[in-house]
C-alpha cells in the first residue's frame, strides 16, 4: 500500500484523500535535511575567482560577473570553469536535496494520513515546476546529467564566459524568454518573419543553472536524454540527443562533443562538493 502512494498516486488524488494541516502555526516541519553552507564571493576581477586545485570543490556562489574575454584562450577556459563548476554542483546538490525532501514528506504523510501545510507547499511547488503528476515522475524528473555536458554547453552558448547574455542577464545557456513580464534582454540577432528573441535576465550565475537543469528535466523534447540519463547511458551516448536544445541539431550536437573532447571536460564528472562545505540546516537561500 505504502509503495502504491509514493509511486502511483498522483499529486490530484493524494491532495483529495489526505488530510493537509492548514493551519500549522504551532508546527514545524517534519525534517530538516544536510544542504550546502556557501560561501558567496563578489566578483570585480579574476583574481576573486577562487582556484580548483582538487576534485573536491568548495562551495563558492559568486555575486556579479565578470567578462573573460581579455584573457588568452587558455586562461580565459580555466576561469570560466573554476566559476562555473562550484554553481553546478551547487544546483546539483539542491535538487537532489529537495527530491529526498519530497519523498520523505510523502512517506511522513503516508504514514500519518497528514501533511503540514508548508510541506503541501513545498512539493506542489516541485511538481508545477517539474511538470510532474506524481511522485515517482518528480523522482525520474530531478535526476540531474553529467557536470561535463552542462560545462560544455554553456562554454559553447557564451563563447567561454564572452557573450552579451552571459555578461548582462547571466545567462550562459542562451535561455530563451518568451513571457514578456519576466526579465529579460532583446537579442540583436535577427530573425526570419521579423521575429524578436528575448533572452532571460537572472539575478545570478546559480539561478541560471537552476533554470537550465529544469528546462532539460520537464521540456517534452529532451524526454529521450533524460530516460537515456536514467538509463546510465553514458556522457557521450547522451549528447546526441540534446539535438533539440539548437536549431543547429546534430551540428550543435557535435560541437558540444568536440568541446568535451579537446579540453578534457569527462573528469568534471568525478568532481564532488567538499564534505566540509556540507551542514546541517544551512539551507542554499537562493542560487
Amino acid at each position: 500500500m505504502l509503495t502504491q502512494i509514493l509511486f502511483t498516486t498522483t499529486l490530484q488524488a493524494w491532495l483529495f484523500s489526505a488530510m493537509v494541516l492548514i493551519n500549522n502555526k504551532t508546527e514545524r516541519s517534519i525534517f530538516n535535511f544536510p544542504q550546502a553552507q556557501v560561501a558567496y564571493v563578489q566578483l570585480t576581477d579574476t583574481a576573486d575567482i577562487v582556484p580548483i586545485t582538487d576534485t573536491l570543490v568548495n562551495a563558492v556562489l559568486y555575486k556579479g560577473v565578470i567578462s573573460l574575454e581579455e584573457l588568452s584562450g587558455n586562461e580565459r577556459r580555466k576561469k570560466f570553469i573554476e566559476m562555473m563548476l562550484p554553481s553546478i554542483l551547487l544546483a546539483k546538490h539542491k535538487i537532489e536535496q529537495d527530491r529526498l525532501q519530497a519523498n520523505i514528506i510523502f512517506v511522513k504523510a503516508a504514514t500519518s494520513g497528514r501533511m503540514l501545510y508548508r510541506d503541501f507547499r513545498f512539493v506542489t511547488a516541485l511538481f508545477h515546476k517539474f511538470k510532474a503528476n506524481n511522485i515517482n515522475e518528480l523522482n525520474k524528473k530531478m535526476q540531474t546529467h553529467p557536470t561535463s555536458i552542462v560545462l560544455a554547453q554553456a562554454a559553447l552558448e557564451s563563447g567561454w564566459g564572452s557573450s552579451r547574455f552571459y555578461r548582462e542577464a547571466y545567462n550562459p545557456f542562451g535561455m530563451w524568454s518568451v513571457n514578456p513580464n519576466e526579465p529579460r534582454i532583446r537579442s540583436y540577432r535577427k530573425m526570419p518573419n521579423n521575429y524578436i528573441i528575448h533572452l532571460r535576465k537572472y539575478e545570478t550565475l546559480g539561478q541560471s543553472i537552476v533554470d537550465y537543469f529544469g528546462t532539460i528535466a520537464r521540456v517534452r523534447a529532451y524526454r529521450k536524454f533524460r530516460e537515456a540519463n536514467l538509463n546510465g547511458k553514458s556522457t557521450m551516448e547522451l549528447i546526441p540527443l540534446l539535438d533539440k536544445y539548437s536549431e543547429l541539431g546534430d551540428y550543435y550536437c557535435n560541437q558540444v562533443i568536440t568541446i568535451i573532447d579537446h579540453f578534457d571536460l569527462l573528469k568534471y564528472d568525478n568532481y564532488q562538493l567538499n564534505p566540509y562545505f556540507l551542514q546541517l540546516n544551512q539551507g542554499i537561500e537562493r542560487m
